[in-house]
């Protein structure tokens, strides 16, 4: 089995969220986020939301990014 990784995952979207309306809503779900999350439910299959919270505030792509960091599980 390989190793899944954040290029390999391709999401399609109906709308497509901007720079400028992340910045205007920073509560918007960012596209690598989303990634996060399927890397994270291929990893810990479905239901382990807790482990994919901590890969989420583990992560480099959102050191700083404190919406990510605040959502709670029922976000996840």
């Amino acid at each position: 089995m390989t190793e899944l990784t954040i290029e390999d995952i391709e999401i399609q979207y109906s709308k497509v969220v901007t720079e400028d309306e992340l910045i205007e809503n920073p509560f918007e779900y960012y596209p690598i986020e989303d990634k996060i999350y399927a890397m994270g439910m291929f990893k810990y299959t479905y239901g382990y939301w807790d482990l994919l919270k901590n890969d989420i505030r583990n992560s480099p792509h959102f050191l700083h990014n404190w919406v990510v960091h605040t959502r709670s599980l029922l976000d996840i």
